[in-house]
Order: C-alpha cells, then sequence, then structure tokens
C-alpha cells in the first residue's frame, strides 16, 4: 500500500479537488481509496450510491467519508487530511506528503515555520504560481510543483507526471496520461429535482402566496377600498406599465401581469394645478441654474502628492520587512541544514565503523530484527596478524579498508563484526540461491587477487563460510556460518610461501614473460599523448557530469579522480559535487566538496564543476536537466553481464545523443577487457585503473586529458 497525505498550512482549500484529480487519474490501473477527513457534514448530502459501511465508488475511486469505519486495503490510499498544526505528527503515516499553498511569498514563513517545528518532510503543490515564485520557493530549498489553479475534471499533467516518478521509485507502476479524459464530478449538496423546483420558485417569492397583496391588505383592515390598485407611482422613470393582479392568469388563484392605464400628464402652467406641485417644480429649475463649485487644482495636487508619499512610505517599509525576514529565513534554513547534518553524522558515527566504512556491529544488532529470509557469509581477513606485525599496523589497516570496499562493492549489506571478521546479508535469498552467492565470492577473490598482485608486500585475501535463515535462528545461522569459515581456512593452508593466491600469481607472471603485455584500448588510443605535460585544450568552463548504469559504485572515484585531474591541468580551483555526502573528501586543497545550497550556487558559477549524481535510474527532472547542460557525460560501469545488459538498453533507448557520453569501466579484470573491446567498439569508453581519489598517477591523467580534447576541441 502507498499512502499519500494531502494537507495545507492555513486552510482546506484545494485539498480535496487535488484529491480528486489524482484518484481519478491512479483508478484507471490501480485500486485506489479516497479518504476525506474534513468534509463529513457534506458527505450527507451527495449524490452517491452508498453501500453498508458509508462509503460509495465514483469513477472506480472508492471514497471514504470520515463517518466511515471502513479501513482502506486498496493499493492507493489519498488521505484529505486538510489542516495542519505544530502538534501533527505525520512522517510515520504517509509514503509522500504534500502541502497545497499558493505561490504567495508571504506563505514561506509558515511553511518553514511547521517543517522547524515538526520535522515533517514535506513536497510543496503551489496553486496558480508563477514561474518567479516557483523559483523562489525553489531556491530556498523546497521541492515543489506548480498545479493551475483550474476546475475542470482533468488532472493537471505537472501532477501526473510527479506522481508517475515517486510510484516508480516504490516499484509501482503507474498508469498512463491521458490529457482527454475527463472524470464524473461529484454533485455536493444534492437536492432531488421536486425539492429543487420549489425551493426555485420560493427564491424568486413569486408562488409564496396564493393571496395577493390586495387580499392581504383587506384582511388586515376591511375599511380599506380593496378595488383601488395597490401600486402608486410617483415617478416617471420609476413606472412600470404592467403590475401584479389577482385573477388574470391562466391558473387559478395565483399571480399574473396584467396591463394598467399610465399616469395623467402633469397640467400646463396656464391651467390650474396644486399649489406644491408646481413649487417643487421651480425649486427644481433653480437648482439647476446655479453655478458649480470651483475646484482649485493645487489643492487636489498637494493631496495626491502626500498621498503618493506615504504610498512610498509604506512599500519601502514593506520592502525592508520582507527583506529582513528572508534573512531570518536563510539563517533559520541554514541553522535547519546545520543540525539536520549533525543528527546524519551522529547517526553515522553511531551505526558505521571508522575505519572501513562498513555498518558495525551496532547496526547489525539492531537491524537483524528485520532480517527475515537471508543468506549470512561470515568473512575472517587472512595474515592480519602477521602483517601487522612485519609491515605495522598503518599496513593492516590498509589492509582492512580495502578488502571492506571490495565486499561493499559486492555485497548489499556489509558489518565489521569483530577486529578482522565481516558479515555480509544477502536479503530475500535462499539456499536455493547458494550459485548465486558463490559467483559473487568467486568475484571477490578475483578482485582481491589482482590487488595482491600490485602489491606485492601484502597479501589481500578472505576465508568465508556461508549459512541461511532456513538452518535455524540467527544465533545458529552465525555460528554455522563461523564454522564453515574456519573450515574454509584451515584448507587454504595459509602461509606466505605456499598460498592458492601465490601460485597464480606465479602462473600469471609466467604468461607475460612469455606473451607480449597487452595494452588497455579505448577510442581515445589514437589521440593518446605520451607527454603527461602536454595541456588539454583551453576552455574557460567545463561541467562534467558524472552518473552510474545501475549502481553508484565508482561514480564517487571518477568524479574525485577527474576533479584532482583538473587542478593539475588547468592549475585552477575546482568544485565537485559528490552524491554520497558521506564519501571521504578528495585530497587535494583545490578541489572544494560541496556540502552546502550556498556551496552549490558557488559551484555553478566555478569555471570547473563535476558533479556525481549516482543511479541513473534515480535521476531527477533537475539532475536530467543538469545532464543536458553538462560538457561531457560520463556512465560509470563495470564489466559485469548484468551492468553490459543495462549499458545496451541505455544506447538503444538513447541513439540520438550517445555521442555526448563517454563509458568509463571501473575494476576492470584482465580477462573482462576483450569483452569490453568487443562491445564497446564503436562507442567512447575508456577503463579507469584501481586508484584512489588523490592519487592521479600520469596514465590516468592523460587519459583524462585525451577525453577534454574530444569534447572540447
Amino acid at each position: 500500500m502507498y499512502k499519500v497525505g494531502l494537507i495545507s498550512i492555513k486552510d482546506n482549500s484545494g485539498c480535496t479537488s487535488i484529491g480528486i484529480h489524482l484518484a481519478n487519474y491512479l483508478s484507471n490501473s490501480l485500486s485506489v481509496a479516497l479518504v476525506e477527513n474534513k468534509r463529513k457534514d457534506e458527505f450527507s448530502t451527495i449524490k452517491a450510491c452508498f453501500e453498508d459501511d458509508n462509503t460509495f465508488y465514483l469513477n472506480n475511486v472508492h471514497f471514504i467519508p470520515s463517518i466511515s469505519n471502513y479501513i482502506p486495503t486498496e493499493d492507493i490510499v489519498i488521505d484529505v487530511y486538510g489542516t495542519v498544526n505544530f502538534m501533527d505528527e505525520l512522517n510515520e503515516k504517509y509514503n509522500k506528503i504534500c502541502m497545497l499553498i499558493t505561490g504567495d511569498v508571504s506563505n514561506i514563513g509558515d511553511v518553514a515555520e511547521y517543517v522547524k517545528e515538526t520535522g515533517t518532510n514535506v513536497n510543496l503543490v503551489l496553486l496558480g504560481a508563477s514561474k518567479e515564485q516557483y523559483d523562489f520557493y525553489t531556491s530556498m530549498g523546497y521541492k515543489c510543483i506548480i498545479v493551475p489553479d483550474k476546475k475542470e475534471n482533468i488532472l493537471p499533467y505537472s501532477l501526473a507526471t510527479y506522481f508517475s516518478i515517486e510510484l516508480r521509485k516504490a516499484g509501482i507502476n503507474p498508469p498512463k496520461y491521458n490529457k482527454n479524459a475527463i472524470y464524473e464530478d461529484i454533485i455536493w449538496n444534492y437536492v432531488p429535482e421536486e425539492e429543487s423546483s420549489k425551493k426555485n420558485l420560493n427564491v424568486f417569492g413569486l408562488f409564496s402566496s396564493k393571496k395577493n397583496k390586495t387580499e392581504k391588505i383587506k384582511e388586515e383592515d376591511p375599511a380599506i377600498d380593496t378595488k383601488q390598485d395597490f401600486v402608486e407611482q410617483t415617478d416617471e422613470e420609476d413606472y412600470s406599465s404592467k403590475v401584479l393582479q389577482k385573477g388574470s392568469g391562466e391558473l387559478e388563484d395565483e399571480f399574473s401581469f396584467v396591463e394598467v392605464p399610465t399616469p395623467k400628464e402633469i397640467p400646463a402652467p396656464d391651467q390650474p394645478t396644486d399649489k406644491p406641485l408646481e413649487k417643487e417644480i421651480s425649486n427644481r429649475k433653480d437648482s439647476k441654474n446655479e453655478e458649480k463649485p470651483v475646484v482649485d487644482m493645487s489643492v487636489v495636487a498637494a493631496e495626491k502628492k502626500k498621498y503618493q508619499k506615504e504610498i512610498e512610505s509604506v512599500k519601502k517599509k514593506a520592502d525592508a520587512e520582507k527583506r529582513q525576514q528572508e534573512k531570518l529565513l536563510t539563517e533559520s534554513k541554514k541553522e535547519l541544514e546545520k543540525a539536520k547534518k549533525q543528527a546524519e553524522e551522529i547517526q553515522y558515527k553511531a551505526t558505521h565503523d571508522k575505519l572501513c566504512g562498513t555498518y558495525n556491529r551496532t547496526a547489525f544488532e539492531e537491524n537483524s530484527k528485520e532480517f527475515k529470509r537471508y543468506g549470512l557469509v561470515m568473512f575472517d581477513v587472512n595474515e592480519l596478524k602477521k602483517q601487522n606485525d612485519s609491515l605495522g599496523h598503518k599496513a593492516g589497516d590498509k589492509l582492512l579498508k580495502t578488502i571492506a570496499k571490495i565486499l561493499m562493492k559486492n555485497i548489499p549489506e556489509v558489518y565489521r563484526y569483530g577486529g578482522d571478521e565481516f558479515v555480509g546479508i544477502f536479503r530475500g535469498l535462499s539456499n536455493r540461491d547458494i550459485d548465486k552467492i558463490t559467483k559473487i565470492l568467486e568475484s571477490i577473490d578475483e578482485e582481491l587477487s589482482v590487488i595482491t598482485k600490485k602489491d606485492k608486500k601484502i597479501t589481500y585475501s578472505v576465508a568465508r563460510g556461508v549459512s541461511f535463515s532456513s538452518e535455524g535462528k540467527l544465533d545458529t545461522v552465525l555460528e554455522l556460518a563461523d564454522s564453515r569459515m574456519y573450515e574454509h581456512k584451515k584448507s587454504l593452508k595459509m602461509t606466505r610461501d605456499d598460498t592458492p593466491v601465490e601460485v597464480e600469481i606465479k602462473k600469471d607472471i609466467n604468461v607475460e614473460e612469455n606473451e607480449p603485455k597487452q595494452k588497455k584500448k579505448s577510442i581515445f588510443d589514437s589521440l593518446r599523448i605520451k607527454d603527461p605535460t602536454i595541456k588539454a585544450n583551453d576552455v574557460s568552463r567545463l561541467n562534467i557530469f558524472v552518473t552510474g548504469i545501475s549502481h553508484s559504485v565508482g561514480t564517487s572515484f571518477v568524479a574525485g579522480s577527474i576533479s584532482s585531474a583538473l587542478t593539475y591541468i588547468y592549475n585552477k580551483e575546482v568544485w565537485v559535487d559528490f552524491y554520497d555526502k558521506n564519501c571521504d573528501d578528495v585530497d587535494n586543497y583545490m578541489v572544494k566538496s560541496v556540502s552546502s545550497d550556498e556551496d552549490r550556487f558557488n559551484a555553478f558559477k566555478s569555471s570547473f564543476f563535476v558533479q556525481d549524481k549516482g543511479v541513473y535510474s534515480l535521476l531527477t527532472d533537475n539532475d536530467m536537466a543538469d545532464m543536458l547542460r553538462a560538457d561531457i557525460n560520463i556512465m560509470v560501469s563495470t564489466a559485469k553481464e548484468n551492468d553490459l545488459k543495462d549499458i545496451a538498453a541505455f544506447i538503444k533507448q538513447n541513439q540520438e545523443i550517445i555521442g555526448n557520453w563517454v563509458f568509463a569501466f571501473n575494476h576492470v579484470t584482465n580477462n573482462q577487457e576483450k569483452i569490453i573491446e568487443k562491445a564497446m567498439k564503436n562507442y567512447n569508453y575508456i577503463i579507469i585503473p584501481f586508484h584512489d581519489n588523490a592519487e592521479i598517477k600520469d596514465d590516468l591523467k592523460n587519459m583524462y586529458i585525451n577525453l577534454i580534447n574530444e569534447f572540447t576541441r
């Protein structure tokens, strides 16, 4: 079930109409319930067929008034919560909370105060807002959409687009948007036709009584002559040639219009007339002949000038108050961001291992309450103590961090369980998936073997044991995994001079001695610059966009290394915006990491800006806009089969823009290079050697120089 809450900060205006819009759109392919919490009095007069539980259906939407005890079970539940206050706690009730307000900038204070006091994560729906108002709210850090303030029974496109993206993120397939679809409206305060006609007659007062005014007067005072007309005319302009009288209509005892003789003309001056009437006419003529008073325009101008000054004074005061309010809001926003960042840092430190960056044992004990069906792998780092004693603790720390990175890259959840022990969790897998886990473990061994070849001093290897939730409770599963890990460790015969890893290394060395060493290939080989001192094409501005095809593994490496390389090439400051805010900063004082909205504003104004946006499928509309504006787009991937399939699908869907993309393959083994060369021969690609963000060697720097030359020439 996916639950949406619609709230307002001042009144309930807009919540019901937006809720009905959204419900009728989603009901095209999903079961939808619309809960009305603030209109229970009006449901008693609605035109609908109510069920026994006081709910009703309209346009495939299940409407649930607050008078009903029905508990929703539909796919989508839209709750028209209405007006909120600072005591309402909403975050745990809903998957998405939308606050409906107008685009008036004066509402920003109420919104900021509500968010600060309650900590509720809201998205703003701006009703009938202008682009300037939308830009203002987004500049304050709020996620917003604009919905036109219209009453037609059709869903606004912006609302459909927004919720389509949100539902896809939640794994729900939304319906297609039909701009011509109009749904049946709800009729509030419904009155049946017979009662309605009676009410309409009474409104005009023409049939409110079967007795005319003359008869009523006669009943009150029989002495009055009812033969005279009951309407008297005094002035000619108020005269009507028809008045209401009884007995002349088609229906008996009802009023109708009849002809009435025109009044007699006023006698001429030479004829006898009533003195009061003659005097009144004379007075009217005299008043017309009076001179109109002369207006002093200088006085009017002075008053106008005085009024304008007052207006300007009020406007200046209002502008000053607005600036002060904006300043307070900015300061409040910074404080909120600082507090949020501190809370996130505290939470991260409490649940993560400081050295390795994995989850710690505290997090394992807490998260294990949610484990249901899962596979568990216990890892033990081989020869840690021996290498600590012979090479020092720094070498031991390097060994642990390197192994932890490889485990996190291949396993969804990794915990440091002890000094040299790690636990990997595969949620949703059972003993039937043992082959899948085995392939992942073989891939880990292969990567560790490659690193061991490069670092002759340290041996990177692990012993492991696998168990599943079907074998018992968590304690039993841990004991089984530990026992199997110990048996695997004994089978490895871990001695420095005779290990399976060392045998593989010797075999590889013999092959290299007999066969020429293969060079890593890319589309830029024809342009490869041999002299590392040569700089790329001179450019005044460069914006680089980095994303991952199906995971964010490697995007921070690429973004960090290319940022550092740009400082060597151009000797200028470079801004980088990491998707994972917890990753280590680049060890280069000329590379600045974005950590706030102010930093992001400075980054957009700078000459060189590198953006790490994480997984491509999770990009927002704003991210897509940044992607289209970028000078170079880089897609990071591995050479695994699933990633290559995702790249093939991406290329097929984006043939028109694929020439602006470079595919960067990370953590590539020797036998995978031929696969990449064959699959990517018609597209731009590079192979990134294993590296740290600060370690930009000449071959990697030259590769980036060629890349920039290709896209800026």
